[in-house]
């Protein structure tokens, strides 16, 4: 019986480690989401719907998944392209998997307790639903 009473004195000394280490790992990770920028933008291109001609479309190119080219047709040369810089840039045939991946440390962190804000902005039928929601 002596015996059990030190197992169990020792498991309930490894448990209050456990959960010290544990805590000590979400401070410090949420202490790296904050060095990283605390305000991150993303920008998801969304795919062509069925009626829609993938020929019309004003995407110039994405670069290196942090830039994009806007084309105006209807401009003449100056103001035809603008570029945008993105932390990250998803093009049409990004999963939905893709966009979970990269923004999975910012679900963690309100597993872990910390505040979180994801914010869907582009005009009606551009995708913000499928975007958010969609799995």
């Amino acid at each position: 019986m002596n015996n059990m009473g030190i197992m169990l004195k020792d498991l309930i000394d490894v448990t209050e480690n456990y959960h010290t280490v544990l805590a000590e790992n979400r401070k410090l990770f949420n202490e790296l989401q904050e060095l990283k920028g605390n305000i991150r933008v993303y920008c998801r291109v969304r795919p062509f719907l069925l009626e829609e001609n993938p020929k019309l479309t004003t995407v110039g190119h994405i670069d290196e998944n942090v830039e994009l080219v806007l084309v105006n047709p209807s401009r003449e040369r100056k103001g035809a392209h603008r570029l945008f810089k993105f932390n990250q840039v998803f093009g049409p045939t990004a999963s939905q998997i893709e966009v979970f991946l990269d923004i999975r440390q910012l679900i963690r962190s309100v597993i872990d307790g910390y505040n979180v804000c994801f914010f869907a902005y582009c005009q009606t039928g551009s995708g913000k639903t499928y975007t958010m929601v969609r799995s």
